[in-house]
């Protein structure tokens, strides 16, 4: 198995598809949130395409190209970090 350590799976169109191809490959991934917002989404495309979010690990954070224009949402970010 190869491991994926940092994909942004938001820059894809087909995310579902990228995660089935992926899996077929025998490619593990792990998705890092470029901002909350994003990682929300993510976890919220999960859910609502049936995806076990376990399957891809999502590192909720902002990456420190976005920091500065970024304003923090820590009710946001706790809520981020009860999902599964």
């Amino acid at each position: 198995m190869l491991v994926d350590a940092h994909i942004h799976l938001g820059m894809f169109d087909d995310i579902p598809n990228v995660i089935k191809k992926s899996s077929q490959s025998n490619i593990q991934l792990c998705q890092v949130g470029i901002n909350l917002e994003e990682s929300s989404s993510l976890l919220k495309l999960f859910e609502n395409n049936h995806l076990k979010v376990g399957t891809v690990p999502v590192f909720v954070g902002i990456h420190p190209w976005y920091g500065q224009n970024h304003n923090f949402d820590e009710t946001l970010f706790l809520e981020l970090l009860k999902s599964p």
